[in-house]
């Protein structure tokens, strides 16, 4: 097919969600690693319920967990109920999964106090 010829492309739109859509050149969405599935999304405002979503999101994982944050503290549990895991151990747990990649990535600020309370939130960097 020639970059001339255009390729008609049909999204349906849930209305009764919204009434808004984003359009994106199909450039963007062509050569993607992974087919585009329709899907859902729900905001979550910090608190109990956001980071037991995220808990959930992650166990449920299949393929890839991709972390993008300004400080990881593995120690911290998102869900508290004596039972699961913290966020670290649930990640590991989810590394050693056949055909599972995990990556964390974030970004130190110059001067962090956060570290000084006795865990760093970048770890591999000390208190």
């Amino acid at each position: 097919m020639s970059q001339c010829e255009k390729l008609e492309i049909t999204v349906p739109v849930a209305l009764q969600h919204s009434k808004e859509a984003t359009c994106i050149s199909p450039w963007f969405m062509r050569r993607t690693e992974y087919h585009p599935v329709p899907a859902l999304y729900q905001y979550l405002i910090n608190g109990e319920e956001a980071f037991k979503a995220v808990h959930e999101a992650i166990a449920k994982a299949e393929k890839s967990i991709d972390i993008i944050c300004w400080g990881f503290q593995p120690s911290m549990y998102f869900i508290r109920d004596g039972k699961s895991p913290s966020i670290g151990d649930l990640l590991k747990q989810k590394a050693a999964e056949k055909d599972m990649q995990v990556r964390v990535l974030g970004w130190e600020a110059p001067f962090n106090a956060a570290g000084f309370a006795g865990e760093a939130n970048l770890p591999g960097k000390g208190p």
